[in-house]
């Protein structure tokens, strides 16, 4: 199990970080709602396009390559395998590209509530700064107003999912350290 015995949220702590995780996810998903003109502008970057031209011919049994033809390297395989059942679904490269914002939205909402939780794991004693807030759910809003980080987890990349498995990482490090 991935949070400790230790984490307990008492029922504030569990409905503000629900809100921010929430508000996080639509104001991350919003970006696939864009005009078409717009959609592969910022924040998405030319190695974006080299993923989903990778996950693209993955699900078209091509496997690893960007021009179908020649295998390729230099990309994250599990952000690819994550990507490619989009393109089982999806005909439309829009609509492809669309996923994979509403993807990277959803994996920084679930990195907002594992941040929190790793924050509150590392925190020796309940601290309320004041109105009942604390040190983790400070953590939580600062990721998710950070518009570094919005670019940083948008873009198309493996950048939110890596974030995910570190803090995942992190927490069973304390887990283990602690037993």
């Amino acid at each position: 199990m991935i949070l400790p015995r230790h984490t307990h949220w008492n029922r504030y702590e569990n409905r503000v970080l629900l809100l921010i995780a929430t508000i996080a996810f639509i104001s991350r998903a919003a970006l696939a709602f864009r005009p078409q003109s717009t959609l592969v502008s910022y924040p998405f970057l030319d190695d974006t396009f080299f993923v989903l031209s990778i996950a693209r011919n993955v699900a078209h049994s091509l496997w690893f390559s960007v021009d179908g033809l020649h295998l390729t390297n230099g990309f994250h395989p599990l952000i690819v395998l994550l990507y490619a059942p989009i393109y089982l679904l999806w005909n439309d490269p829009n609509s492809a590209i669309r996923s994979v914002y509403v993807i990277s939205a959803f994996l920084d909402s679930i990195f907002i509530y594992l941040l929190a939780s790793l924050v509150k794991d590392l925190s020796k004693a309940p601290i309320r700064v004041s109105l009942g807030v604390t040190p983790a759910i400070i953590a939580a809003l600062i990721w998710a107003i950070s518009d570094s980080v919005l670019f940083h987890t948008s873009n198309g990349l493996e950048t939110s999912l890596v974030g995910v498995l570190l803090v995942i990482c992190c927490k069973l490090y304390i887990q283990i350290w602690r037993s």
